[in-house]
């Protein structure tokens, strides 16, 4: 067994039982029983089970040994070109957040809708929206948000995080009214020229292969596909 199980103790004080993710090497079935054998004697109760891409049979091999596959995550890294000034629509404003409100909670919900943490029904919706409004909080209380208003609406809503040189878009989400008016093209262009004024080296996002709006978008800008992996939840 070429991975290593790593407990989780954010998630399992989330959840109330223990949790542990478990990073696959060679990605075969037999790998994935190992893991599930060492996480069942250890107590564990909810594995996150990281796979390289693999074929249908494995994939319907693995999930018929109880594992559920609830993602295919892409990640996604963006070299910063030129800067280019952030243009906003007359009506519009981009803001710093600094204190979350109401509306910008449902964005950041809103933001999962392809989340496995939304699609897995026993972690439940209401589990799923509180890790997105927790989420959402830690990164007011870093500074890390902005948000696009017009009359006093929230619009659109972007959240950011350092990891190692590079800033990561964490959440982006914008109002299904305000959709279609290039908001999330906005958004990038904003998370974009803070990365140059930190220094650091680009950008890089997660998002879901499901998520077919969000990849449309981040390729449209200039994102790249650097990995992708496959992601089960393990109920033992």
């Amino acid at each position: 067994m070429g991975g290593k199980l790593e407990k989780l103790p954010w998630d399992s004080q989330w959840l109330g039982l223990p949790v542990a993710r478990y990073v696959a090497d060679a990605g075969t079935m037999a790998e994935a029983q190992a893991a599930a054998k060492e996480a069942r004697e250890g107590g564990i109760r909810l594995l996150y089970l990281v796979m390289p891409p693999h074929s249908r049979e494995e994939v319907s091999g693995i999930q018929a040994l109880g594992a559920r596959l609830l993602d295919e995550k892409l990640s996604y890294v963006m070299a910063l070109v030129a800067e280019r000034p952030v243009e906003l629509p007359h009506g519009l404003v981009l803001q710093k957040v600094k204190a979350p409100v109401s509306p910008l909670e449902e964005l950041a919900i809103q933001s999962g809708a392809y989340s496995r943490f939304r699609l897995d029904a026993r972690i439940g919706p209401a589990a799923f929206e509180a890790l997105y409004r927790r989420w959402l909080h830690q990164s007011v209380e870093k500074g890390d948000v902005w948000t696009i208003q017009s009359a006093g609406k929230e619009l659109g809503l972007l959240a950011l995080g350092q990891r190692g040189t590079m800033l990561s878009i964490e959440l982006l989400a914008v109002a299904p009214p305000a959709r279609r008016r290039r908001l999330g093209r906005l958004l990038v262009a904003c998370a974009a020229r803070e990365a140059r004024q930190q220094g650091l080296d680009g950008l890089q996002v997660v998002t879901q292969g499901a998520n077919e709006p969000a990849r449309r978008l981040y390729e449209s800008c200039g994102f790249e596909l650097a990995r992708t992996e496959y992601v089960y939840h393990w109920w033992l």
